[in-house]
């Protein structure tokens, strides 16, 4: 409470350009992927608030360059827990598809019903409509996923 009512950092000079920096970055960084991640306003403002609570926790009316690089370290590390997929590789079409499942993702829970219906029917051999109908299954199921999580 007491930080709260005493304390209301103002953003330093040079916190601010590291932010402004990253975000550059970040929206460069974004059209070189075809636009996957959206980089907006939001994240700038995410940026500052959080920059300002940093040095509010040290009860310092100035937000100095190290709470911003402590800052764009937090939304590395997150973006990072987001976008890398299960084998540890940064998956940045993951937004694209709206779940957070990549597409390789997608793919694998195909193979594995294929392999299932394989096991089941003792044979290896589809038709190219039995493989259209189990992928349908798979893309529907990951459509629904997302809208009752969503």
């Amino acid at each position: 409470m007491f930080a709260k009512r005493t304390c209301e950092p103002i953003m330093g000079r040079e916190a601010a350009e590291e932010l402004r920096s990253f975000y550059i970055h970040l929206r460069q960084t974004n059209q070189r992927s075809n636009g996957c991640n959206p980089i907006t306003m939001r994240q700038l403002e995410s940026l500052t608030r959080l920059t300002q609570a940093r040095a509010k926790i040290e009860l310092r009316n100035e937000c100095s360059r190290s709470d911003a690089l402590e800052v764009i370290e937090i939304m590395k590390a997150s973006m990072i827990d987001y976008y890398e997929d299960e084998n540890g590789i940064l998956d940045f079409t993951r937004s694209l598809n709206g779940s957070g499942s990549s597409k390789s993702s997608m793919i694998k829970q195909f193979v594995a019903l294929l392999q299932k219906i394989s096991n089941q029917q003792k044979s290896e051999e589809f038709t190219f409509d039995q493989i259209k109908e189990i992928y349908e299954v798979v893309f529907i199921f990951n459509q629904f996923y997302f809208k009752l999580f969503k």
